[in-house]
């Protein structure tokens, strides 16, 4: 089931080579406000759309509540709740139950992925949650 809702897109610059992170998950860095790979349990601003390399513009989905391709990091199912991992691909959000640290759900999968590096659609929330 193919799923994608346009518009939303925001123009950042790469803060590092991107071009192997088209539709992956990104993060503000914070030196110079530039996007780059977003890491396990980041806050995510967006989903990479085109493949940027450093210095160049990045065109990243940012709105919450819409339909975009996102690249995973691990198998998942329908309706999963999703957080970055550390190569900014979409995985299974994990609560501990701790209460101590947050980290930040991207979306929800609208579509299963049996492995790693499959794109599925994803309905976007970029959001804290706690652990």
């Amino acid at each position: 089931m193919a799923y994608e809702e346009l518009g939303h897109d925001k123009t950042f610059t790469a803060g590092a080579d991107l071009s192997s992170h088209q539709f992956g998950l990104v993060k503000l860095d914070t030196t110079a406000g530039q996007v780059v790979v977003a890491t396990a349990a980041s806050m995510a601003i967006g989903v990479l759309q085109n493949k940027p390399t450093s210095g160049k513009l990045a065109t990243v989905r940012t709105a919450p509540g819409v339909i975009t391709p996102v690249r995973v990091g691990a198998a998942v199912s329908l309706n999963d709740t999703l957080e970055s991992d550390a190569d900014g691909e979409a995985v299974t959000l994990t609560i501990d139950g701790d209460g101590t640290t947050e980290t930040w759900l991207v979306g929800i999968a609208l579509a299963a992925a049996t492995a790693a590096d499959q794109i599925i659609p994803v309905l976007t929330k970029f959001v804290p949650t706690s652990k």
